[in-house]
């Protein structure tokens, strides 16, 4: 199943065909006047707009750093503590109290809404929508744990094929098993990574995780671009939802030199590839021929070139589309951060050379991925300092090992 994974994951018809930024991407803005906002960011030829909530415009050059906006800390926890409290008090009735917990669910206050729950279960011990919530589901007249009957019914079904597994994920969602939901959906994503409902029914799952490899390095060194593409294969691909395609610029935006016909004209053609974290060579595939520009080969999602590395909690780093001959690791090595891999290159179902990666979790499904401590160079060429963010289609990057300076 691995082998067809990577294989499949290998998919790359131009030089990128993939949104990963579909949702809206929110940010923390630190100013050089140390205000600090977070919101929804859109990134214009001079200045960038903050809705945070109401609109701000921010000229590139005070802007010190970006990262992705940090979990509560225990000042705001206090306060959304504080709020739950006032609602708790006009809690009545069993439909009031799931209101709450509802609320407090949201916030990501778990031991509040559990309470909540608990509040409308002592006034109606049957009251459905607060049993689910809790993750249970009747059966023969006993509320029981939902996640313990479904893995049962997982076991039970005959045929095991995506739209059974979605189903009884649906089943797992609504009875408040979400662990179990999440990897029925994987599994389903595993027979049939193109399972448009899977897909959909997953994000909630993929947006929500947070990746625990860390810290997280580029796997390219200098100035590199990830491309956009209104295409939105990736989109289309429970393993490559979050991937992307990475190309190298030179000083003027361009990404090769001549008419773009060879492989040599292509900057990031044979440039060195490097593993993003400490881990363990998981599949390395090789042997295959790079393609000549804009010619795909016959089954072509055999042909390419690849590393796969497995890090703490079973994430994995993909690096596909890998030059002929430069693979420089193999399979069950330990390789460290920063360690060469091997070497950009245009194999496999790529018209053009390309970096291709991504980084997966739970049976091989993307995942959000975020780095550590590089830069972005805004439309108007100011270069910004990006202390943790997950890197973004259309966004020129620079990474050096020494660090942003």
């Amino acid at each position: 199943m691995w082998t067809r994974a990577l294989t499949i994951a290998a998919l790359a018809m131009s030089v990128a065909l993939a949104t990963n930024t579909e949702e809206k991407v929110r940010l923390q803005v630190t100013l050089y006047t140390g205000e600090v906002l977070q919101g929804t960011v859109t990134f214009k030829s001079s200045y960038l707009e903050v809705r945070a909530p109401g609109k701000k415009k921010i000229k590139y050059a005070a802007i010190e750093s970006l990262a992705e906006i940090p979990p509560p800390d225990e000042e705001a926890l206090e306060k959304l503590r504080a709020t739950y409290a006032r609602k708790a008090e006009k809690a009545a009735d069993p439909k009031d109290w799931l209101r709450v917990g509802v609320w407090a669910a949201d916030k990501g206050l778990d031991d509040e809404a559990k309470r909540s729950y608990e509040q409308a279960l002592a006034l109606d011990p049957d009251f459905a929508d607060a049993q689910h919530r809790l993750g249970r589901i009747k059966v023969g007249g006993e509320w029981v744990d939902s996640a313990t009957v479904i893995a049962t019914e997982r076991r039970e079904l005959k045929t095991v094929d995506p739209d059974a597994l979605v189903k009884l994920a649906r089943r797992a969602e609504d009875h408040g098993a979400p662990d179990t939901a999440r990897m029925l959906l994987c599994e389903a994503l595993a027979l049939d990574p193109w399972d448009k409902t899977a897909i959909k029914l997953s994000r909630k799952y993929t947006e929500a995780y947070r990746q625990r490899t860390l810290p997280l390095q580029f796997p390219l060194h200098g100035r590199w671009h990830a491309s956009p593409d209104s295409s939105r294969h990736h989109q289309l691909k429970g393993f490559a939802i979050y991937a992307l395609d990475i190309m190298k610029p030179d000083a003027e935006g361009k990404l090769w030199k001549n008419d773009g016909k060879e492989l040599d004209d292509y900057y990031c053609f044979g440039e060195p590839v490097y593993a993003v974290a400490p881990g363990v060579v998981y599949q390395v595939t090789e042997g295959f021929t790079d393609n000549p520009i804009g010619e795909i080969p016959e089954d072509a999602l055999k042909k390419h070139n690849g590393v796969s590395i497995l890090h703490e909690n079973g994430e994995q780093s993909w690096y596909l589309h890998l030059k002929m001959g430069s693979i420089k690791v193999r399979e069950g090595e330990h390789v460290e951060a920063g360690q060469q891999v091997g070497e950009v290159g245009n194999s496999g179902n790529t018209g053009r050379p390309h970096l291709h990666f991504t980084l997966a979790q739970w049976a091989m499904t993307s995942i959000p991925w975020h780095c550590d401590d590089y830069a972005i160079v805004a439309p108007d060429g100011t270069r910004i300092r990006v202390t943790r963010a997950f890197p973004r289609e259309g966004w020129t990057i620079e990474y050096s090992p020494e660090g942003t300076k």
